[in-house]
């Protein structure tokens, strides 16, 4: 698995916003939906409590979403 810095993923995002016409909110969704599918798939089918905690910024929408 790679581990990417945060300067290297603003990079990509402003790339990917500036080519695609997809806005910020709609990657959001999409990033977190298969989050959300993963923690079912591999976890709340195994019956663990699950606790999701937001912080402010760019992650706390994606938190918030899941």
């Amino acid at each position: 698995m790679r581990i990417y810095s945060a300067k290297q993923i603003l990079e990509w995002e402003n790339f990917h916003f500036g080519h695609s016409g997809e806005e910020p909110y709609d990657l959001m969704t999409k990033a977190s939906t298969l989050v959300a599918n993963w923690v079912d798939k591999k976890l709340v089918r195994d019956d663990i409590d699950i606790c999701i905690l937001c912080g402010k910024g760019n992650n706390g929408g994606d938190g918030f979403v899941v």
